[in-house]
């Protein structure tokens, strides 16, 4: 069996072009460099001991750019992270896709984010680059169920760093997650995940998000993942079949007000402007839904469908990281500065606004 490695890819760098973007910098490339270079603490030098004028920035410089630039200090987060729950009743609709996108567009803002795979088939550990088939996974119902039967565990074991830093982290699935046996002889099975956010709580408060791939379909382990947030993320596809289960969907969020209220903001995913019956869903949407469907559609790209390789799983790479600059990725930022504000993810514990004008020199924000 194959143990978990340090670090399973090498982190991406951007390119000051679009470090500054992210950063949200309006000053010229070569105060960024200086300033970059001055949080580094060097200057990142040539072959031939000279600073390099085309440098490239990992997420970790970004997150310390906007640090600066809004006055955040340097100290250690006191609150817990934004817990997102991602679920939706039905397959197919690109959830899962969604997320990955999600979480590397956050990391790339500078945000620490851990994801956690709830689904068994381990989709989302799969386009991470995880191929749970080959490799010792200790999945979250695990970490649950030790967590219940007060077994020692070291929660580090299960992390899996997919970016330098503990920019991006993942806790894997494998397929025995589909044994719901012990849970459901547990008392108060509902609150499980909340209560290992809570026992766990020094761990959990190093990451700014932790975004929670659900599987499809209802199941025991959804609804106790889905209990950990206050609000899911649910993406569906504008077509009749999904629309459809998005109401099984809020029917059964309506049916836990009992034990949790829970809200829900909504993502449309693979939308064809160009096609009449999937802007009639998209009517439908606004009209149903309108308080809590985002105003920004994922439109169909075919950059999406190399998210995944069958043959090389390791190899895997979201297209937020494969194509950052492409229409796609474009709408995932998008839909990523939407979920920041619906779902209050704050950087280091303050709240910031991605989409506000872009900077040059530091500003006040309200923590």
């Amino acid at each position: 069996m194959k143990l978990k490695p340090v670090t399973i890819r090498k982190q991406p760098a951007l390119k000051a072009s679009l470090a500054r973007t992210f950063a949200g910098y309006s000053g010229s490339e070569k105060s960024f460099r200086e300033m970059a270079d001055k949080l580094r603490g060097a200057p990142v030098l040539d072959e031939a001991g000279k600073p390099k004028y085309h440098r490239t920035y990992t997420h970790a410089d970004i997150r310390k750019i906007r640090m600066k630039l809004l006055n955040i200090p340097d100290a250690s987060k006191t609150a817990l992270p934004a817990i997102i729950p991602g679920r939706m009743t039905k397959g197919g609709t690109g959830k899962t896709t969604v997320m990955v996108n999600v979480a590397v567009c956050l990391a790339m803002l500078g945000h620490k984010v851990l994801v956690i795979d709830g689904d068994p088939q381990g989709s989302i550990s799969a386009a991470l680059g995880v191929d749970w088939t080959r490799s010792q996974i200790t999945h979250i119902s695990k970490l649950m169920e030790w967590q219940k039967k007060n077994v020692p565990f070291n929660i580090e074991d299960a992390v899996w760093p997919i970016y330098e830093g503990g920019m991006l982290d993942l806790i894997p699935a494998d397929i025995t997650m589909s044994d719901e046996g012990w849970m459901i002889l547990a008392q108060q099975r509902e609150r499980l995940f909340e209560n290992l956010i809570e026992k766990q709580s020094e761990f959990f408060r190093r990451y700014d998000v932790v975004l929670v791939d659900c599987a499809p379909g209802s199941s025991l382990l959804s609804t106790t993942l889905m209990l950990g947030g206050s609000k899911i993320l649910t993406v569906v596809n504008p077509e009749g079949q999904a629309l459809m289960a998005l109401d099984v969907l809020a029917s059964t969020v309506a049916e836990l007000i009992d034990v949790k209220p829970i809200g829900v903001h909504i993502v449309c995913n693979n939308v064809s402007t160009g096609k009449r019956p999937h802007l009639d869903c998209l009517n439908y949407l606004a009209e149903k839904y309108s308080t809590i469907v985002s105003g920004t559609v994922i439109k169909t790209a075919v950059g999406f469908l190399r998210d995944v390789k069958l043959d090389n799983i390791p190899e895997n790479a979201p297209l937020m990281e494969r194509e950052p600059t492409s229409p796609g990725a474009g709408d995932i930022r998008a839909v990523t500065n939407e979920i920041i504000k619906a779902f209050d993810i704050r950087l280091a514990g303050v709240s910031t606004d991605p989409m506000t004008a872009a900077v040059e020199e530091p500003v006040e924000v309200a923590a």
